[in-house]
């Protein structure tokens, strides 16, 4: 497991923190002018040294507070400040949820983190904070990546979560730092190449329309994204009963699965669908296509109208 830090004004030299077998850093981008935003030149002196670097947007602990417009207002800036250090425009920005919301206050974080991927798009959004927060923007589909941090968690870590704050306070080379855990290959540094697919990689499916390529969640940007089981069930009887793809015209179109046809490219082109499976879920997908139509699965029909209906509840909420 890699080992990384964040530090905001008191910074350890490279040196230290490669002593220290630390492979990564989190930074900072915020309004602040008294130094604790990363720098361009901070920046080049990590990534020269082999320490990759991941970016997060803190100011106030309580700004998602603000809503929507400061969701748009804090992206904006950060992903100018992201650039400027340059930072790779598909490399995604951690936003600091630094206190722990009531229920009350959820629908309000939902809005702030609405407006972030506004400006970013929900691939390059992510959230810090306690693991009920983590868990409940995961769920709603607002971010796919996750750093979540030991404070408000008692003890809970979210699966889904690439990064994990799990002491404050050390000393590293005489600078106040965090310790954190990277419990994915990639979470977010700055760079991140996927490693080369092999066959091995993809399950291949035949069914009643035909062959598909369907490639697990942690291959295709190295995002896996677990969703609903409501919706995964639907989809289980989806392919169950011969259902492989829906027509890219249906709107709202169900952000559901990543498929690809026998005769299409592979890679396929331009990114991956919103939502990916992790292997655990394509096992029992492909268990159910084996099985065939089940008696009494929903039709063609049914399934797309239900597509579309939860498709619009998660535009609602």
């Amino acid at each position: 497991m890699r080992q990384g830090l964040d530090f905001a004004w008191s910074k350890p030299s490279v040196d230290a923190i490669l002593a220290g077998g630390y492979t990564f850093v989190l930074r900072y981008l915020s309004y602040d002018t008294t130094g604790k935003n990363l720098t361009r030149a901070e920046a080049d002196s990590y990534r020269a040294a082999g320490i990759d670097v991941c970016s997060n947007w803190e100011y106030a602990a309580n700004a998602a507070l603000n809503g929507y417009s400061q969701g748009v207002k804090d992206a904006t800036v950060a992903a100018k400040q992201h650039a400027a250090c340059g930072g790779p425009p598909d490399a995604p920005i951690y936003f600091s949820i630094d206190f722990n919301p009531t229920v009350a206050q959820m629908p309000t974080v939902d809005a702030y983190m609405r407006g972030v991927a506004s400006v970013l798009g929900v691939p390059r959004t992510g959230a810090y904070g306690g693991y009920r927060t983590i868990r409940h923007l995961f769920d709603a589909g607002l971010i796919v990546w996750g750093w979540q941090t030991y404070a408000w968690s008692a003890g809970q870590w979210d699966s889904r979560a690439q990064l994990r704050q799990a002491q404050n306070g050390i000393t590293v080379g005489g600078a106040d730092c965090d310790r954190n855990e990277a419990h994915a290959d990639n979470f977010g540094q700055w760079g991140y190449t996927s490693p080369p697919q092999q066959e091995d990689d993809m399950w291949t499916i035949t069914g009643p329309s035909g062959t598909v390529y369907l490639a697990p969640g942690d291959l295709v940007g190295g995002k896996p994204v677990v969703i609903p089981q409501t919706d995964f069930d639907k989809i289980k009887a989806w392919w169950a009963n011969g259902v492989r793809k829906v027509d890219s015209t249906v709107e709202p179109k169900p952000p559901y699965f990543f498929v690809a046809d026998l005769n299409a490219s592979w890679p396929p082109a331009g990114p991956p669908a919103e939502v990916l499976f992790t292997d655990k879920q394509l096992a029992e997908i492909a268990a159910a296509a084996k099985e065939g139509a089940q008696e009494g699965a929903p039709t063609h029909d049914e399934l797309v109208a239900a597509a579309e209906e939860g498709a619009q509840r998660a535009e609602d909420s």
